[in-house]
């Protein structure tokens, strides 16, 4: 609607006062949420039309929306002005509506879930103490067709942030049970990763590719950044000391049971 950030404000509202929603995963906040944020403001910008229409006896095809405000041959108007006109008081309301609904049929005429795939990669830098199994991950790099940035460093620091969840997930996070019994129940004994096991450097990487169908081009990143993390690792891994670790998380027993093992073979 072209009005400037500064005018806007997003209220931390809770669910009782919030339509319902499921969940937030599958992409439904930047891709889906924001899509339909932007058509119920395409649909307000049409309310706003047909009461200048009304109001001001202007043709449809002779009102103009540009830099928050409303152009007509001989006048510019302000939204409140608007307002005011339709109302007749400072207040009043009106309610843009948007929906947005997956619904994509692929090249063989099936039904998807997704309205669009989910494109990344990951690099990772390691140092493995042959001795020892010790590993230390020096450094990592993520790279996400993230569509379009609607916000570049929200961009980047989701990317980030998975990242760190995949190193949690490849090196640390681990359910432990002792004859049917959980024994880490807790954050003090299920290892989570920590500052000091952060690499040095975490690198992201935007890539866009606007996707037709989000808002602006955006699509969702975050599912995307996460996945290639412990594959990457484990790859890094073999390419320092030639073995293959296939189960999670890679530990240092586990990489010195394999050098362990390789040795044992001719």
């Amino acid at each position: 609607m072209g009005i400037p950030l500064e005018d806007i404000e997003v209220l931390g509202v809770d669910t009782d006062v919030v339509p319902y929603d499921l969940t937030t995963s599958s992409s439904r906040s930047t891709f889906h949420v924001g899509r339909a944020v932007q058509l119920a403001a395409q649909d307000l910008m049409e309310q706003l039309k047909r009461v200048v229409t009304q109001e001001y006896a202007i043709p449809e095809s002779q009102i103009k929306f540009s830099g928050g405000k409303v152009r007509l041959p001989e006048a510019v108007l302000d939204y409140r002005e608007i307002m005011f006109k339709r109302f007749g008081m400072h207040g009043g309301t009106l309610v843009g509506q948007g929906q947005v609904k997956t619904k994509v049929v692929d090249e063989r005429g099936a039904k998807s879930t997704s309205a669009f795939w989910f494109l990344g990669a990951g690099a990772a830098e390691v140092e493995v103490d042959a001795e020892t199994g010790k590993l230390r991950l020096v450094k990592y790099v993520t790279s996400v067709d993230v569509g379009k940035a609607i916000h570049p460093l929200a961009c980047r620091q989701q990317l980030e942030g998975a990242a760190i969840q995949g190193m949690g997930q490849a090196l640390f996070e681990e359910i432990v049970f002792d004859n049917g019994q959980l024994v880490n129940p807790n954050f003090v004994d299920y290892v989570l990763p920590s500052l000091g096991d952060m690499p040095v450097s975490i690198e992201p990487i935007l890539i866009e590719i606007p996707q037709a169908e989000g808002p602006f081009g955006a699509k969702g990143i975050g599912e995307t950044a996460l996945i290639p993390v412990a594959p990457a690792i484990a790859n890094a891994i073999f390419d320092a000391v030639g073995v293959r670790i296939k189960d999670l998380p890679i530990k240092a027993e586990k990489i010195f049971l394999a050098l362990e093992e390789a040795k044992q073979k001719p």
